[in-house]
């Protein structure tokens, strides 16, 4: 459950980031999308399919047979992971609300 969790609260900063600061500034939102078309989801897509897999198909592997184990290593490489990323998209919204338009 702590691994889903840790999407889960990645996914709640992006939405509460991306709708404070971003959709409703159409040149902050342009911008935006000009800079990063994916969104950071080809890096973290595999994280985003375990969480899929463990909430909605109680931990089996999509297409495989076989469950997914998730242990601890698992779970604190991922929230690494995740800190780095807020960090790191806070910071471009920052830089990015710091430029005159």
């Amino acid at each position: 459950m702590l691994y889903v969790q840790v999407i889960t609260a990645l996914e709640a900063y992006l939405a509460d980031t991306l709708i404070s600061h971003v959709i409703y500034d159409k040149e902050h939102l342009f911008r935006l999308i000009q800079k990063d078309k994916g969104l950071c989801r080809e890096r973290y897509s595999e994280a985003i399919a375990i969480r899929h897999d463990l909430v909605h198909r109680n931990g089996r592997k999509k297409g495989e047979e076989g469950y997914h184990f998730i242990r601890r290593p698992d779970v604190e490489y991922l929230a690494d992971t995740v800190e780095r990323l807020v960090h790191e998209t806070q910071g471009q919204i920052d830089i990015l609300l710091e430029i005159p338009f």
